[in-house]
């Protein structure tokens, strides 16, 4: 509504400037519209920098835990494969980035950072016991990976139940949430293995 109140607010004006070309005439779109349109934008800009604000202290603070640059990066590698799906699919479906998703979107980032945690310290204990990389991970996967898919599948499906609300706002964030455990979770324990397996990080062989 907002997006096509903004359309309307720039063609009027451009109108406006259009027909009064050349007079003493200045006019000028007022009033609530433009200040619904003023907060939206403002809104989303700082949401988006708060998304980029959280995704740096989700890197500090996993490097410090894990003793590691690397580590911080790996765990933020599911959050960006669930961030683009999510921004992805609001553009594929039309859903606008208002103040709204915007703030949803940023919320779910932060919730769904504690997989990727979950199972690269799973794989680092592993490998301390088994010194194998390899079985370290598919050891992970089948212990950490279940504990994974059942926290994320408990959120998601307590967040789905919000889709059932009349209230726009709490079905796109019943939706949004959902799909953001189900896609930072999958790239947890799809994704996040074949990365530490090709890469090998030197942080998950030092002794804990």
């Amino acid at each position: 509504m907002l997006f096509r109140s903004k359309a309307l607010t720039v063609a009027t004006s451009e109108e406006a400037e259009r027909l009064f070309a050349g007079l003493p005439v200045k006019a000028r779109v007022g009033g609530g519209v433009t200040n619904a349109i003023a907060l939206n934008e403002t809104m989303v800009r700082g949401k988006t920098i708060n998304l980029i604000q959280i995704s740096i202290l989700v890197v500090v603070i996993t490097s410090l835990l894990l003793h590691s640059l690397a580590g911080g990066l790996l765990v933020l590698l599911p959050l960006a494969t669930s961030g683009l799906v999510n921004l992805g699919l609001m553009g594929w479906t039309g859903i606008p980035l208002s103040m709204g998703t915007a703030a949803i979107s940023a919320m779910a980032v932060g919730i769904g950072a504690d997989y990727a945690v979950y199972f690269i310290f799973r794989v680092r204990e592993e490998f301390q016991r088994c010194g194998d990389l390899r079985l370290a991970t598919a050891t992970a996967l089948t212990t950490s990976g279940k504990a994974i898919a059942y926290v994320a599948s408990a959120v998601a499906g307590g967040y789905l139940c919000l889709t059932f609300s009349g209230f726009k706002v709490h079905v796109l964030l019943g939706v949004l949430v959902a799909l953001t455990m189900v896609t930072s979770s999958a790239a947890t324990v799809a994704f996040l293995p074949s990365v530490i397996l090709r890469v090998t990080p030197g942080f998950l062989k030092r002794k804990l």
